[in-house]
């Protein structure tokens, strides 16, 4: 059976438990820990999540790990099966497309929210975003680089006013990285600028406050990364 083997869970910043709050601190900083790793494709897709051999590793209880585990779940980066526990959901071809319509369709909605209602220090936010992650070098300085897109896709659509989208969004947001990391080796170097391009008419829209061609920019975005990433996936089984 392959070897799962997480980061020590001391390389996260775990304060000593209180009273009240001790073991949601640890489910949260277990569910954190192992949510980064399978986004990171270090927990590969498919794999079986084994709860002892976590609690060992992470020093909790049975318990904290599969709450964790079951937090996960909900989320949709783990799948629980009946009797045997949990896995890393595998990934696909299609469920790839699903994620990318899905959402360009969630992101298409809340940028023209934002657009609508943000004001003058959001847009100063959006050219503060894009000035940081154009900065950094994908290719050599790829954890910046994965936090500053995150953070600058996130400011992109934090005035549209929903909850709910938001929440949804951050949700396939998450998705989506776990297929980027898992086809970045294949990646060529050229993509950088592709992409920094596509972020730059996208800032570009939104500056002029233009809800059809930021959606125009956001569906482009997407679709050109998908197919990119579609290119390294192996193929479905259902495609054999």
């Amino acid at each position: 059976m392959t070897q799962v083997t997480p980061r020590p869970l001391e390389t996260l910043d775990v304060r000593t438990p209180s009273e009240n709050g001790g073991a949601r601190s640890l489910t949260n900083a277990v569910y954190e820990h192992l949510r980064t790793d399978i986004i990171t494709n270090r927990l590969q897709q498919g794999v079986k999540l084994p709860m002892a051999q976590f609690q060992e590793q992470f020093g909790v209880s049975l318990s904290v790990v599969r709450e964790a585990l079951a937090r996960l779940a909900a989320e949709g980066l783990v799948v629980s099966e009946a009797q045997r526990g949990f896995r890393v959901r595998p990934i696909s071809k299609a469920d790839l497309v699903d994620v990318t319509r899905t959402r360009i369709a969630i992101e298409g909605i809340a940028i023209r929210w934002a657009i609508d209602r943000g004001d003058d220090a959001w847009l100063a936010s959006v050219q503060d975003a894009y000035a940081r992650l154009s900065g950094i070098i994908r290719a050599t300085e790829v954890e910046q680089w994965s936090n500053a897109h995150a953070r600058f896709h996130q400011i992109l659509l934090e005035p549209c006013g929903s909850e709910w989208l938001l929440r949804f969004r951050g949700v396939l947001f998450e998705q989506s990285e776990r297929y980027r990391h898992a086809a970045i080796q294949n990646v060529p170097p050229t993509l950088q600028s592709d992409v920094d391009a596509q972020h730059r008419i996208l800032v570009d829209a939104v500056l002029q406050r233009n809800p059809e061609k930021a959606q125009m920019a956001i569906d482009a975005h997407f679709s050109s990364t998908m197919k990119r990433v579609l290119d390294c996936l192996p193929p479905d089984d259902t495609e054999n």
